[in-house]
């Protein structure tokens, strides 16, 4: 059996446990919203990302490779890029986003794509992407 205060104490909680606030209720929407917004701008970074990186998987798995110049590399991977809508690397600085270095292998080579991706967020508040990515070119021959 119960008592009459235990079941008055039961009652009493029952009314105050009626869910979430007005005010928790805004605090979790103002939440959501932030993420959602963050969600917003990251995700064109991040496909342009990854735009630059089947770029340079394209140009890398090409049969004629090895003999190609730097010259000729920085030619495909632009019009990889014109493709694929990478607007921000262009002919007069992929010299300075992308290195064609000798790899310690024998023959073979790296490329080495590096950049930085920055979008606004809020105000003076800025997203900022690091990209540095390097992929193997098979053995090279010629220059």
């Amino acid at each position: 059996m119960t008592s009459g205060a235990d079941r008055g104490r039961s009652e009493a909680m029952m009314r105050r446990e009626q869910g979430i606030t007005f005010l928790g209720f805004l605090m979790v929407a103002a939440l959501v919203g932030f993420f959602a917004v963050v969600g917003i701008k990251l995700f064109p970074l991040y496909m342009e990302s990854m735009n630059v990186w089947q770029g340079m998987k394209n140009v890398a798995e090409r049969p004629d490779i090895q003999n190609l110049s730097t010259r000729e590399i920085y030619k495909y991977l632009l019009r990889n890029y014109e493709v694929q809508d990478v607007d921000f690397i262009t002919q007069d600085n992929i010299a300075r986003h992308l290195k064609i270095e000798r790899a310690r292998d024998k023959g073979k080579r790296l490329m080495h794509m590096t950049y930085e991706s920055r979008r606004p967020l809020f105000g003076n508040l800025d997203i900022v992407l690091k990209f540095d990515k390097t992929i193997e070119i098979p053995a090279y021959r010629g220059n």
